[in-house]
């Protein structure tokens, strides 16, 4: 995903800030918040949200509120990281997740992109469908708060990081565009709403999330949870989930993966170098043909004016 010009570099192991300055989350409350917030009284575990159904529970519901990307008491142009990834479909070593290159270091294509358009575009039946070999998953990170978890209580008032699908983005997407009961945005502690996330089980026994929802937009009580600063300051920055540049090792099974995927099979001879001049091209004009832009993405960036270098 392409990453903000104002967005931190990546740190898993991002630390607490130690010293009490201006905090941000009273941006949307009254100055009596900034006074909750030096309080010394600290919350409960932090971490990631990762609910689970217990067993012989089909179902179950947790209400959530999407918070801003105020990580490291810095007031960010994002508020969720969107991060894609080809999830190659070959035998043997080769197979596994490659970051979707678009957007890193400046790159505009992803050679793994450019391949697989081509060959969705192919009037060969066969190519046509190797397409799927190299197709895309988006995922998306953003800073929640837990209000409610009837199953686990211990996490009420803590901040977690959401990682979600597009059945989630699109629910957020349609809110803030007003596609979805009263226009508001899902990120705005006094503007927002709560989100009930409803984890289900689909046919195949998979966890769904279709029958999430917003609720009616509330002021989000920020004085019930002084701590809020400080508990998002102690978890990764949401830029350290962006796509990673390919080491060396995954560049040359790049390679490798293209080369096997085009073949030569009736109507692409020099399909190999084709793929590979690809490559070497991503960065600048071909004559390629690829999608419209945004066609077949889940994108929602647009939604919350997120700034693109």
């Amino acid at each position: 995903m392409t990453t903000n010009k104002n967005a931190q570099s990546g740190n898993s192991n991002a630390q607490a800030v130690q010293t009490k300055t201006t905090v941000l989350f009273e941006d949307f409350d009254d100055n009596s918040l900034s006074e909750q917030l030096e309080s010394e009284k600290k919350g409960s575990s932090l971490g990631f949200f990762k609910p689970t159904l217990k067993e012989g529970k089909t179902s179950k519901s947790i209400r959530l509120r999407f918070l801003p990307n105020y990580h490291g008491n810095v007031k960010h142009d994002f508020n969720y990281q969107k991060t894609e990834t080809h999830f190659i479909k070959i035998d043997g070593e080769l197979s596994g997740s490659y970051d979707c290159q678009k957007g890193v270091d400046g790159a505009t294509k992803c050679p793994l992109c450019v391949v697989r358009w081509k060959l969705f575009n192919s009037k060969d039946a066969i190519m046509k469908d190797r397409s799927d070999t190299l197709k895309t998953s988006s995922a998306y990170y953003a800073f929640v708060l837990v209000l409610e978890n009837e199953d686990e209580p211990e996490t009420v008032g803590t901040v977690q990081i959401l990682k979600y699908t597009f059945q989630i983005a699109e629910k957020i997407e349609k809110k803030n565009s007003g596609e979805l009961g009263v226009k508001c945005n899902p990120f705005n502690p006094a503007l927002g709403a709560d989100f009930i996330f409803l984890m289900s089980k689909n046919k195949g026994g998979y966890p769904s999330y279709v029958n999430s929802y917003f609720e009616a937009p509330s002021k989000l009580d920020l004085t019930k949870y002084p701590t809020i600063q400080e508990q998002m300051n102690a978890l990764p920055s949401l830029s350290s989930f962006a796509a990673k540049k390919w080491t060396e090792e995954q560049s040359k099974n790049v390679d490798e993966i293209i080369r096997l995927v085009m073949g030569t099979p009736a109507g692409f001879t020099n399909a190999v170098n084709a793929a590979q001049a690809s490559i070497a091209s991503a960065n600048k004009s071909d004559t390629i043909t690829l999608p419209a832009e945004g066609e077949g993405e889940d994108d929602t960036d647009k939604f919350f004016n997120i700034n693109k270098e």
